[in-house]
């Protein structure tokens, strides 16, 4: 599967500026993905949001590494405070 770079994606009415892959959570995507050869449910063969997916897209692309770190970290403390727990042995 190639993926072919595409400069303003459009998300949700905002541009996004540049090519969608040089944001940096998407920094090493589409290498990766290229590599995989799976469906890609984000982004089309062209590089560009799929619809059901432009307004997290946008989101998403406002977000760092560091940004995304903490809050998975603290989504888990959270968790782990009330309690949740999950068993992957069914």
């Amino acid at each position: 599967m190639s993926c072919r770079r595409r400069a303003d994606a459009d998300f949700g009415g905002k541009r996004w500026q540049g090519n969608p892959m040089s944001a940096e959570l998407f920094q090493d995507y589409e290498a990766a993905i290229a590599r995989s050869g799976a469906f890609d449910e984000m982004f089309t063969p062209e590089v560009r949001p799929r619809d059901s997916y432009r307004q997290i897209g946008h989101a998403l692309n406002e977000l760092t590494l560091a940004d995304v770190s903490a809050r998975a970290d603290s989504m888990a403390r959270t968790f782990l405070d009330r309690g949740v727990t999950f068993d992957y042995a069914g």
